[in-house]
């Protein structure tokens, strides 16, 4: 009998953040993980209110820092990202930022 082989769907942490302003809700992909002498880049999606999934997310880890990267395009030589937010959001992706460190973890 053939073993069944998971799939990248089956292999993810889920996560949940309440904000002020969204309810985060994701599932991080830690076996998609690119790993560097750097960085490691652990790809995720990202739902905001139950309603609207952002895929192509990714959370960049380094000895230094961690920062979520939002999916982009390119324009002319240069990347632009698809979402933009108001600055006031910053403190609110920071603590979103820990908890999918922790879901990590």
């Amino acid at each position: 009998m053939a073993r069944k082989q998971a799939k990248k769907e089956d292999n993810f942490k889920e996560f949940k953040f309440d904000g002020k302003e969204f309810q985060y809700t994701g599932r991080l992909y830690p076996e998609s993980a690119v790993e560097t002498d750097k960085s490691t880049r652990t790809p995720f999606s990202l739902t905001l209110n139950g309603l609207i999934t952002i895929k192509g997310c990714w959370l960049w880890q380094t000895d230094k820092s961690s920062w979520i990267k939002f999916p982009e395009f390119k324009s002319g030589e240069e990347y632009k990202s698809y979402i933009y937010y108001p600055k006031e959001l910053n403190d609110e992706l920071g603590e979103l930022l820990k908890v999918m460190e922790e879901t990590l973890d």
